[in-house]
């Protein structure tokens, strides 16, 4: 199967899944099954438009380079890379950058290098030394640092905050 080492951006809020629906009749007929919108760019039945990107598509990220342990590269058995790219909303291809004070629940969000035996879902990251790389919404690759702030982090993340954003920061 295809896999990829990017995801899309899905927001500042926390790591959001749910099972598809059981049939295509309840896929068609039934919203039980839907996460509600979301603050990024791509999520589950999400149609966003340029105009729906309030923040200006140079500060919202679109893809960026995913997090991945090292040790799975080529098993398929890491949760964070065990579907294809053609999944869909899934941790395979969509990443968050929830902003949290709490060192716990920010670890799992902090962009990172990748690390052998070292396993996150949630982050953005590559096996770059210096940063990751990421597509902002009006087409220009940027590299981030993993030093980036959170809440800066969250703020590209999420398409209509209305914080502005000097690109020094990041």
């Amino acid at each position: 199967m295809a896999r990829t080492d990017y995801a899309a951006n899905g927001g500042s809020g926390t790591a959001i899944g749910t099972t598809g629906p059981a049939s295509l009749a309840d896929g068609d007929n039934s919203t039980s099954w839907r996460i509600p919108e979301q603050n990024g760019v791509v999520y589950q039945c999400s149609q966003v438009t340029i105009g729906e990107i309030k923040d200006g598509t140079s500060n919202t990220y679109l893809v960026g380079e995913r997090y991945l342990n090292p040790d799975q590269y080529f098993t398929g058995r890491d949760p964070a890379d065990d579907q294809s790219l053609h999944i869909g909303h899934d941790q395979d291809t969509i990443r968050w950058a929830y902003y949290s004070t709490d060192p716990t629940t920010a670890a799992y969000y902090q962009p990172m290098q990748d690390r052998p035996g070292t396993g996150y879902t949630y982050k953005f990251g590559s096996a770059h030394p210096g940063g990751w790389n990421c597509a902002f919404c009006d087409g220009s690759v940027r590299t981030i640092s993993y030093s980036i702030d959170l809440r800066i982090h969250s703020l590209l993340a999420n398409r209509k905050d209305g914080q502005p954003i000097d690109s020094s920061q990041f």
